[in-house]
């Protein structure tokens, strides 16, 4: 008799350590289904989450003759640890204040640059990059600024064209640089804690230049930080595929029909220009803007007919839901407080 429950005993103990076992292999078959990893802060990553590293990951290569083999997400040829969205129509929609933006690039230091898209429908209303007579000392006062408007985006304790002809200090900022983060940045009430002040590059360029890194080293000489701002020439050049005939300024300018094919920065357009920030280096008086055609040219500041394609960084670390399509764009994950 007591062998016997000796024996059942043991059987107890065995089938009620085998269930405990299953039961342990149960839970850790259902972590291991939802593939939950950890991110470089240590925070947990569930998956579908996307991060900047997410991206990297499906960084594409040129062909060997220089061209760009298909849309997508390229290292930067000036900026090595940049990565920039070419083509006519890259995965790079992004969901943010509750409408169509794209992706330009992932900066060195983590943070994403967006623009608003810059179509027809969603350009923002056509605005005066710097009206006449706004500014009018230093720099401003010289040449034509003080009858077509001042070229230079930010106030400057001394600032250069690129051709050398204007220099001296520029007392207040643009027009549109104080619209843009004062009035249109009030406007923002969807994922505004996901904007990142930083670093705008707006040094004077030559439009008519062949040597693209060049012109980025211009750029890069005059910086101001700010939550809103416009793209740089550069990156309107950077973000077509067909780098053979339009990957510097002059190319873009002469090859125009083209290129417009080729960028998605321009292939929405069929009436309407909108502003860079960057100053022609010509004059003190012109801003370079994305045409309609393609091309990448200069207007007076004082014209009223350019529309804005406002654009801003978002913090380092962010994580994204979605796949970058228009019918699937990123979401940007709110942080829970």
């Amino acid at each position: 008799m007591r062998r016997r429950r000796n024996r059942k005993n043991q059987r107890a103990v065995i089938l009620g350590t085998t269930i405990a076992l299953l039961g342990i292999m149960s839970v850790g078959y259902a972590a291991f289904q939802t593939n939950i990893t950890l991110n470089a802060k240590g925070n947990i990553k569930q998956s579908g989450v996307v991060t900047t590293d997410d991206l990297k990951n499906n960084v594409k290569t040129e062909n060997g003759d220089g061209e760009v083999a298909s849309d997508g997400l390229y290292q930067d040829p000036t900026e090595p640890d940049r990565y920039i969205y070419r083509g006519a129509e890259p995965d790079n929609y992004i969901t943010f204040n509750d409408e169509e933006w794209r992706i330009v690039a992932i900066e060195s230091d983590g943070a994403i640059k967006i623009m608003k898209n810059p179509t027809e429908e969603n350009l923002v209303t056509p605005k005066a990059f710097d009206t006449n007579g706004q500014r009018n000392t230093g720099y401003c006062e010289q040449g034509a600024a003080q009858q077509y408007g001042c070229n230079v985006w930010a106030q400057n304790n001394s600032f250069t064209s690129a051709n050398e002809q204007f220099t001296g200090a520029v007392d207040k900022d643009s027009e549109m640089k104080t619209y843009l983060n004062n009035d249109y940045y009030n406007t923002i009430t969807t994922n505004k804690d996901a904007i990142q002040e930083h670093d705008f590059y707006y040094g004077s360029v030559t439009w008519e230049s062949e040597d693209l890194s060049a012109q980025v080293t211009e750029e890069k000489k005059a910086s101001t930080k700010s939550n809103v701002g416009l793209i740089q020439a550069s990156d309107y050049i950077k973000s077509n595929t067909n780098t053979a005939q339009c990957g510097t300024f002059k190319q873009v300018r002469d090859n125009y029909a083209s290129c417009k094919n080729t960028s998605w920065m321009v292939k929405g357009l069929t009436s309407k220009w909108y502003w860079t920030l960057s100053p022609n280096g010509n004059d003190n008086n012109t801003v370079l803007h994305v045409g309609t055609d393609g091309r990448l040219t200069n207007h007076y500041a004082n014209g009223t007919s350019g529309y804005v394609a406002p654009t801003l960084y978002l913090t380092p670390g962010i994580q994204l839901n979605g796949k970058g399509t228009q019918n699937s764009p990123y979401t940007i994950i709110e942080e829970k407080s």
